[in-house]
């Protein structure tokens, strides 16, 4: 028989137990569910960059700065390459760019989307391209379908003419104004009047509208005070292939030595397999090399290089102090003339673009260098 007084305390006793467990419970489920949140915001936060990459890149080629630039590209791995825009798509029937760009797949097995893009040159600012030829549209509507698609903010690089991204702007300039979340330019001379960059010449009224935009757009001058001039808001260095590939893959040489050969019939994956020739290496290491590009890359990614006692470190740009950068990004405010020349303007009149400037000028060819290597040395190691 059990009193009252007795039941009553079995209440209590099982309540005395069971509320722990109730308790033990609920924190063990909130634990997970943070950790899941976590896991999930981690993941998030470390999702490769959307980048749309516009080159006028060859083979055989104009200048192999290109190679090397797209080369450099692969070895950031915060960086997704949704496509390669090949510019100047009647070039790119004679000489085409897929060829590099099937030899980094083969070195990297990554496999990059690529489309030649618009055949001829814009007829005005507000130019569309839809008058050109069905086989030259293939690039405008990736760049425009990729932006539909993403579910994140895409980074558009162009090293080339603005050919496509201009005529895919002017198609749709509310997509660009919702998705773009930077715009990087490598195009232009910064300060001498009258001179006008190889990148602007091959499409003024393609760059006068990008630049005319009002979109996010980063401009990184090729030159400043001229040919070959860099006054220090111009991203223009020198180095030589010796330096920049010295501790690359043996793949990844051949992949130069292979375009420095400038030969379109020779078999470009046969090519990489074979032997390096020593001779042929030499050659190469020995030759100089201008560049304006790879190391500058890093920003599409929210990163920077900064300076520091070992040599250079990429850091977030949040965590960048203002002393140790080798280059920034300062806003000035420009208007675009269809002839491609940029005249400054007052703040808040014109257009505000985020223009490149050099902090530390003493080291500034020095730490690119690095970099650069760095970069290529990343792409692909034996």
């Amino acid at each position: 028989m059990i009193y009252p007084d007795a039941k009553s305390s079995r209440r209590n006793s099982d309540r005395s137990i069971v509320a722990p467990i109730f308790f033990y419970i609920v924190f063990i489920l909130a634990g997970i569910s943070i950790s899941i949140w976590g896991c999930s915001a981690k993941k998030q936060k470390q999702d490769p960059v959307p980048v749309i990459y516009s080159s006028d890149l060859f083979h055989p080629f104009g200048d192999m700065d290109d190679q090397i630039d797209i080369a450099a590209l692969y070895g950031i791995p915060d960086i997704d390459i949704k496509a390669v825009i090949l510019d100047h798509g009647r070039t790119q029937e004679r000489r085409p760019g897929k060829i590099p760009i099937r030899q980094l797949k083969f070195i990297t097995n990554r496999k990059v989307r690529s489309e030649i893009g618009l055949g001829f040159k814009l007829k005005s600012i507000d130019d569309k391209g839809l008058d050109q030829d069905e086989k030259y549209q293939q690039g405008v509507r990736f760049i425009l379908d990729t932006l539909q698609k993403s579910n994140r903010n895409v980074v558009i690089i162009s090293v080339g003419s603005l050919r496509d991204i201009a005529a895919a702007y002017n198609q749709s300039p509310e997509l660009f104004s919702k998705k773009v979340d930077k715009l990087l330019i490598f195009a232009g001379e910064a300060s001498k009047k009258g001179f006008v960059e190889t990148n602007v010449r091959m499409d003024r009224h393609a760059f006068a509208a990008v630049m005319n935009s009002d979109l996010p757009v980063y401009w990184i001058p090729c030159f400043d005070g001229g040919l070959w001039k860099n006054n220090g808001r111009a991203s223009y260095w020198q180095t030589s292939y010796g330096h920049l590939l010295k501790n690359v893959s043996n793949q990844l040489i051949k992949y130069f030595i292979y375009a420095d050969k400038r030969d379109p019939s020779m078999d470009p994956i046969k090519f990489l397999s074979e032997p390096i020739n020593e001779k042929d290496k030499a050659s190469l290491f020995r030759k100089p090399r201008n560049l304006w590009s790879c190391s500058i890359f890093y920003i599409a990614s929210g990163k920077t290089v900064i300076i520091n006692d070992s040599g250079f470190e990429i850091v977030p740009l949040s965590r960048a102090k203002d002393d140790d950068l080798i280059f920034d990004f300062t806003p000035v405010w420009v208007r675009t003339l269809p002839s491609g020349e940029v005249y400054y303007c007052e703040k808040g009149s014109g257009h505000r673009v985020m223009q490149f400037r050099i902090r530390n000028k003493n080291q500034y060819q020095q730490i690119m260098t690095m970099v650069t290597a760095d970069l290529l040395q990343k792409t692909c190691n034996d």
